[in-house]
């Protein structure tokens, strides 16, 4: 599997409560972060769930470096991309028990080293460590604190692409930057998709919040996909 370069030109029609997309052709470059931008229901989930190939379009096709992804077995697709949710799925256990689900055989440095890129070091230490507990539905975590706890166990995924759907949702501004910086740091070939409700005003702006590329989805279709990068 190469390094990530994805091409939709595809009808999905909605399922389980999710917008159509109607004919929408969208490109995210290899080794670029492209941000999806609109409102709830516009679309921009539909986008994300036929890249992870949770459904297939009804026609057209999802193409990774110029291959249709349906000619990709499933399990080693997902191999490849690490995702980091709103409202991430963390289970009853302990820091590191929840980090390698994804990565069995890293070490405690190696946990502590994403801990730290995700911004969440400190607070695991000050929790009692890499044994301290989450609770049932990460009831012992804060918001901000599970999504970073997602972002981490992320960290730890040889990923080709990664998909982040509003995932400094719950964190002020300065250490949403310090995350964002990190995400580059991490993954600087990876193919980055990102799902938001607002993006930053401006291209400098943009540019410095790492997205390479804005897509605005609205009404099941595509508004406009500007290149930000210089």
């Amino acid at each position: 599997m190469g390094p990530g370069h994805l091409r939709l030109s595809a009808h999905a029609g909605a399922r389980r409560g999710c917008p159509v997309v109607r004919e929408a052709t969208v490109r995210a470059p290899a080794g670029k972060w492209t941000a999806f931008v609109g409102a709830t229901g516009a679309g921009k989930s539909t986008l994300l769930a036929l890249a992870l190939r949770y459904w297939d379009p009804q026609s057209g096709c999802m193409r990774m470096d110029g291959t249709d992804i349906r000619g990709y077995r499933v399990e080693a697709l997902r191999r490849r991309i690490a995702v980091v949710d709103q409202r991430p799925h963390l289970f009853t256990g302990t820091i590191a028990s929840n980090l390698r689900l994804v990565a069995p055989a890293a070490s405690d440095d190696e946990l502590w080293a994403a801990l730290d890129a995700a911004q969440l070091g400190e607070d695991v230490r000050r929790m009692g460590g890499l044994e301290a507990r989450v609770g049932e539905r990460a009831a012992t975590l804060s918001g901000g604190q599970a999504q970073r706890l997602a972002l981490a166990r992320a960290f730890l995924v040889d990923a080709h692409l990664v998909v982040l759907d509003e995932f400094t949702s719950h964190l002020d501004p300065e250490l949403a930057d310090r995350v964002r910086a990190s995400v580059r740091e991490i993954f600087p070939d990876a193919t980055i998709l990102e799902v938001t409700h607002t993006a930053p005003a401006d291209a400098l702006s943009q540019r410095d919040a790492g997205i390479d590329r804005l897509v605005v989805v609205g009404e099941g279709g595509i508004d406009e996909a500007a290149s930000l990068s210089t």
